[in-house]
């Protein structure tokens, strides 16, 4: 019986001893699944937060990218655009900068209502009762009808013209200034990425269209409105360059206080157009510069030209184009030393 006793605990001590270093294995392997698994639910939100923040400044570069790209190629567009095509992109433009896209907004023609008001640093105040219309990127198919309203209705007003690729429009340069109106300057070719490219080319460009305006004309032409104005998103680091480039040749840049947003949104009516400028103008403590389009996308701006002059007149205001005499309102301020 003593021998039976010590025969079974021989066995339970030789399998209590094969047992135990099996445990430890498998306690081992389960402290180490338990660390894999909380290193992995440590790395996997930091590795998440990473992955998200890399793909949202993917998203800002791209989302800038388009941004500047929706912007250069829709003013490149209104120097002459025609036809239902043209009117659904400036539509589709119109949209995505209303949404928000074009988050650094300016600075261009689709844009100008951001430089208005409070924000401009160099805000002239007159008398409040003058009134400049200023029309930009013509001539174009409704010039001669715009010259003849204002020949109706006795008003000057000024045109800043680029060169229209398109012959047939020409006469209108010289009609401008036969007529009594301001023949001003606005660039050549109306081609952002080639008139900002550098301080040489927009030089050379403004030379091109002071050059082709007199060939035109026999007039020398003194005023310049920017593309985009003055405050324009490619010029921000050198525009002063540029406008001391101006001055010294003596000629003097106009942005604008007033507008009719006519072609930040084709499908406005003119009661609308019309609606937008009175609202500036009657808010301006000075004088207002309104700006308008003539480009062939911009028939409204045509139709609601008589009503507008109308109401300024009935109003008390005078209308006048802009001489030498002119105070400019300019969002870019820039100071003689």
């Amino acid at each position: 019986m003593a021998d039976m006793e010590k025969e079974n605990k021989k066995i339970f001590e030789e399998n209590y001893e094969e047992k135990i270093p099996y445990n430890r294995k498998s306690v081992d392997r389960i402290k180490r699944a338990i660390l894999c698994m909380g290193a992995v639910l440590i790395a996997l939100p930091i590795y998440i937060g990473l992955y998200t923040m890399v793909k949202l400044n993917n998203l800002n570069d791209r989302v800038n990218d388009m941004e500047e790209k929706v912007v250069i190629e829709l003013n490149t567009s209104l120097m002459n655009p025609t036809g239902d095509q043209l009117k659904d992109k400036l539509s589709e433009n119109s949209l995505l900068l209303d949404s928000g896209v074009n988050g650094d907004i300016v600075k261009t023609e689709v844009a100008e209502k951001t430089y208005l008001g409070s924000s401009m640093e160099n805000t002239n105040v007159k008398n409040g009762k003058t009134v400049y219309l200023t029309f930009d990127d013509g001539p174009s198919e409704h010039t001669a009808e715009l010259l003849d309203v204002l020949k109706e209705y006795d008003v000057k007003a000024t045109f800043f013209v680029v060169c229209n690729p398109d012959k047939s429009t020409w006469p209108m340069y010289k009609r401008i200034v036969d007529e009594g109106h301001t023949l001003a300057m606005h660039s050549y070719s109306h081609k952002y990425e080639e008139i900002y490219a550098s301080e040489e080319a927009f030089i050379e460009d403004v030379n091109k269209i002071r050059d082709f305006l007199y060939e035109q004309t026999g007039v020398e032409c003194d005023f310049y409105r920017f593309p985009g104005g003055s405050s324009n998103s490619m010029t921000k680091s050198y525009v002063k360059d540029l406008i001391e480039y101006l001055d010294g040749q003596g000629i003097t840049y106009f942005d604008w206080n007033s507008l009719s947003e006519d072609a930040v949104n084709l499908s406005l009516s003119p009661e609308e157009l019309n609606a937008n400028i009175m609202g500036y103008v009657r808010a301006n403590a000075g004088n207002s510069t309104v700006l308008m389009h003539d480009i062939d996308a911009c028939e409204n701006t045509l139709t609601a030209l008589p009503a507008l002059i109308e109401t300024l007149r009935r109003e008390g205001y005078t209308l006048r184009p802009i001489d030498k005499n002119t105070v400019p309102v300019q969002h870019i301020s820039y100071n003689k030393e």
